[in-house]
């Protein structure tokens, strides 16, 4: 791995850091900077990696800009050059990558941004880009998932790549229809809850979305997962985590058209969205000593719109009243 040198420019050095949390992982791999990625007739990529998702192979190809250097549209030619290069020559030659991804870094943000990039849609060059805010984000993310689980959203928010973890999760389920709505109840291990959920949560103001989801409290997160390492009996979880679920990714059986059956889930990350619970699921990322073996009761409900979402996480936090300790 080739980091970049002592004298680059400390953005590129930033965001070199913040992929090797993930390298360290092995959730990317092969990432290397400038000293690697020298393509020759002066040409050459800030950053690159490897991702390998179940059967197919990514390659990100990155470039960085700085706030000194306003030449976004030079940056995006540069991308285009270079993302070219490598996939006519590079791609066939040296790995038949599934994709070749091109990622533009931005250190302004996106407020500041958008008139120059909506000017670029003429190059018609397919990119992505993460700009300041969105970086902060996910530093910030880091401090209360860690790598393992803030690569997956970052993959999924930034590239819609879902992480795949290979075949399906089945769990005894049951399942209601109730006020024109289907709900699926079902007990499901904490790891297994882990790797395929999803919270959609608020952004920075300048990243606009439908998200009702706060961020996390890490604090929070610590203190209950101390509790759930000493298997204090408080920490039970008998409440349902409330979540949505999307039907096309479900199969539910059962014998006689019997409400009680077997549930079976695609065992990629986002397939349930949690909607109430986030802090009692990501708890045990405190807590390997009872998270593979922890169940956790869902209660699930099909295909609900962003705005049904919302007003059940609005109608449980806002009827909730706070308990004193004493």
């Amino acid at each position: 791995m080739n980091r970049p040198s002592k004298n680059a420019d400390p953005f590129e050095i930033e965001f070199f850091e913040f992929l090797e949390q993930f390298q360290k992982r092995e959730l990317i791999t092969d990432l290397g900077g400038v000293q690697k990625n020298n393509l020759g007739n002066g040409q050459k990529i800030d950053a690159s990696f490897e991702f390998h998702n179940n059967d197919l192979d990514y390659l990100f190809i990155v470039e960085c800009k700085s706030r000194e250097n306003p030449n976004i549209k030079g940056s995006v030619e540069d991308l285009k050059i270079r993302y070219d290069q490598v996939e006519k020559i590079y791609k066939p030659k040296y790995c038949p990558w599934h994709k070749v991804i091109p990622l533009l870094v931005l250190e302004n943000n996106s407020d500041e941004l958008n008139f120059q990039l909506n000017s670029l849609d003429l190059l018609n060059f397919l990119y992505y880009k993460l700009t300041r805010d969105s970086l902060d984000y996910y530093k910030n993310l880091l401090n209360s998932y860690g790598p393992e689980y803030t690569f997956p959203i970052l993959l999924k928010e930034l590239f819609e790549i879902l992480r795949d973890y290979g075949g399906q999760i089945e769990v005894p389920c049951l399942k209601l229809e109730r006020w024109g709505k289907t709900l699926y109840t079902f007990q499901i291990k904490a790891t297994d809850l882990l790797k395929i959920s999803y919270v959609y949560r608020a952004r920075p103001a300048t990243i606009k979305n439908e998200a009702y989801q706060r961020m996390l409290d890490p604090r929070r997160l610590k203190e209950i997962g101390e509790l759930l390492r000493e298997k204090k009996f408080e920490v039970n979880f008998p409440n349902n985590i409330i979540t949505n679920i999307n039907s096309e990714h479900i199969n539910f059986t059962s014998e006689g058209n019997q409400p009680f059956g077997s549930l079976k889930i695609e065992n990629k990350f986002g397939r349930i969205w949690v909607i109430d619970g986030q802090h009692r699921l990501y708890s045990f990322l405190h807590a390997d000593n009872v998270k593979e073996d922890f169940e956790l009761i869902v209660t699930a409900f099909a295909d609900l719109t962003y705005s049904e979402q919302s007003k059940i996480f609005a109608t449980i936090n806002s009827s909730a009243k706070k308990v004193t300790p004493d």
